[in-house]
């Protein structure tokens, strides 16, 4: 989906005519159009477990970030914010790195023996070239968004008791339902920064971007438990939006 995502981010003519069911609208309401056919979706998903409720906003905030980024120029991502901060690539690299590390903590706590340490030895941690940030927006948004899948396929069937079992965060002691939920709050966090980050480079969001975002949020939401085929069908729909609304 990020290259309608990418196309509905960059549109400029919100208020350019668009036809829908027999009546003249705009583009603006054919984007909210979209977005409500993702809240639908969203609104019928049955999750499975309280893990998998927790890693689908997790999916959401990668939906947000996702939503925010895609279509935009890839020269963005190394040109330098203003002075002290990371430029976009840093931030999906420290994103996508702490993706790893918070999977291999969880891994660790759910497989600890009670003899071993509570804090994951330091030579289990991922290193910085784990986290391949090279390429484009596209091939970087389209890496990240296979090792979140990853992190939901594994972590998304964990038992109550398990929830419960103890780790380190930052120097706390919490447990592995803290680090689930860690998750989503980490995304959060550094698409915010690459908000700031786009500000600081005179990338101001449009309100096409604002309604992305919020698409692309609505999607994380539902899009590991909906049925492919309705998957299919948005993303056939939204193509042909897409299409019509640059032709």
């Amino acid at each position: 989906m990020i290259d309608y995502l990418g196309i509905y981010g960059n549109l400029v003519d919100v208020e350019r005519s668009w036809p829908w069911r027999g009546q003249e609208r705009d583009v603006r309401d054919g984007l909210y159009r979209c977005l409500e056919s993702e809240q639908a979706a969203a609104a019928t998903v049955r999750y499975p477990s309280e893990p998998a409720r927790i890693l689908a906003l997790a999916q959401a905030a990668f939906g947000d970030l996702r939503g925010l980024l895609a279509g935009l120029p890839d020269e963005l991502l190394d040109r330098e914010p203003k002075g002290g901060e990371w430029p976009l690539r840093k931030v999906l690299q420290h994103a996508l790195l702490t993706e790893f590390s918070f999977k291999a903590n969880t891994r660790y706590a759910l497989n600890r023996r009670a003899a071993d340490p509570v804090r994951m030895p330091a030579e289990q941690r991922p290193s910085e070239a784990d986290a391949d940030v090279s390429g484009g927006v596209a091939a970087i948004l389209e890496r990240f968004s296979m090792e979140r899948e990853g992190t939901d396929t594994e972590f998304e069937a964990l038992e109550a008791e398990q929830l419960l079992l103890p780790t380190i965060w930052s120097d706390y002691d919490v447990d592995v339902r803290f680090r689930l939920n860690r998750f989503g709050g980490h995304l959060a966090e550094h698409t915010i920064q690459c908000e700031k980050t786009l500000q600081w480079l005179d990338r101001p969001l449009t309100e096409a971007r604002l309604i992305t975002r919020r698409v692309s949020y609505l999607r994380g939401l539902h899009e590991r438990y909906s049925d492919p085929s309705l998957l299919d069908g948005l993303d056939r729909t939204n193509r042909e939006r897409a299409r019509e609304w640059t032709a």
